[in-house]
């Protein structure tokens, strides 16, 4: 559960896999995310336009400040997981 984490750091878990596809030129399937988009709705409800763009902007760099910091790692996991044939290149 992320509910205990800033709203800023909520909407970072619901969009990191769409940075992650940009950053790791890694596309996913079109519904892939269909569930992350859910969650992000339900947390921008009852926000003004205004707010929802400042927390939509600050939980995407959010998510590309985390992946980024772990690049090396999620490398690491990538070849690990390729090895192992747990995902296909």
């Amino acid at each position: 559960s992320v509910e205990h984490l800033p709203l800023v750091d909520q909407i970072a878990v619901c969009v990191a896999g769409i940075e992650a596809q940009e950053l790791f030129n890694c596309p996913m399937h079109d519904h892939a995310s269909l569930g992350d988009y859910r969650k992000f709705r339900e947390l921008m409800a009852g926000l003004t336009d205004a707010e929802s763009y400042e927390y939509r902007h600050a939980g995407y760099l959010r998510a590309l400040e985390i992946l980024k910091a772990r690049l090396s790692e999620i490398e690491e996991l990538a070849d690990q997981l390729l090895k192992q044939r747990r995902i296909a290149a």
